[in-house]
């Protein structure tokens, strides 16, 4: 998959050089998360990236047909960037906060146990003398 990659970048940019794809890995990275792979790893799938690869390549197009400088279409890379990985991430804080507040203050989810007094060993009629 890399090499059919490597082949299709240097067919389009019609030479090869050790140092062709420096500057691509927040465009790689952010097209990667936006296409619903996590961070931690574990999840993802190979249809969300290549719908992920479609969306980024449009928006980059439009970006250079209006004629937006690469400095700010690397910032909306960065935004969108941000917005993949907090997005899932605030998610799961959300339903964990929810989780919380439904339990009540200070009150956790576990039930707690009860202390453990050690027996006297007396029967309860001796304890009341």
């Amino acid at each position: 998959m890399c090499a059919f990659a490597g082949i299709l970048f240097t067919l389009k940019n019609a030479s090869v050089s050790f140092d062709a794809g420096t500057g691509l890995e927040l465009n790689v990275v952010a097209i990667v998360l936006f296409g619903g792979v996590s961070i931690f790893g574990g999840r993802g799938t190979v249809i969300g990236v290549a719908l992920s690869v479609i969306i980024f390549g449009t928006l980059l197009q439009v970006l250079t047909q209006m004629q937006v400088q690469p400095e700010v279409q690397n910032i909306i890379i960065g935004g969108l960037l941000l917005i993949s990985v907090v997005l899932p991430n605030g998610g799961e804080a959300v339903r964990r906060l929810r989780a919380r507040l439904r339990t009540g203050p200070g009150l956790s989810r576990a039930p707690r146990l009860a202390r453990h007094v050690p027996d006297s060993g007396m029967k309860p009629e001796e304890k009341e003398q």
